[in-house]
Parts: structure tokens; C-alpha cells; sequence
């Protein structure tokens, strides 16, 4: 059974924010200090969504985020 990586690239218009690769796991992500992945960007809540990688799949669950 191999292991599932994705790599994921966010942009904020036409600049590159960041570029990750994740192996598998659960990552939540927004802007709130403590999240896996930080994004101090106006348009992400707090705790905006929550990233779940397994070998089987690869998931997103909004986590209530209001923007």
C-alpha cells in the first residue's frame, strides 16, 4: 500500500501564497494562530476547512467558515 501526498498551492490573485506538500493526515486551515496552515488573508475565516488525506482519498469539510 503506498502513501498519498498531495501538494497544495494557494493564491491570493496573481501571487503565489504559499505551496505545501502534505502527507497524509487531517490539517485545518485558516487564519486563526494554532491552525496547520496560516493564512492571514482578508476572504479566510479563523477555522475555514479542514484537509483529510488518506490512501484511499483526499477531502475537504468546510469547517462553518462565514466568508
Amino acid at each position: 500500500m503506498s502513501s498519498r501526498e498531495i501538494e497544495l498551492i494557494g493564491h491570493n490573485a496573481a501571487t503565489e501564497v504559499f505551496r505545501r506538500t502534505f502527507p497524509q493526515g487531517e490539517y485545518v486551515i485558516g487564519r486563526e494562530p494554532g491552525c496547520d496552515v496560516e493564512l492571514p488573508l482578508n476572504g479566510i475565516s479563523r477555522r475555514h476547512t479542514k484537509l483529510v488525506i488518506t490512501d484511499d482519498a483526499v477531502s475537504v469539510e468546510d469547517l462553518g467558515s462565514t466568508i
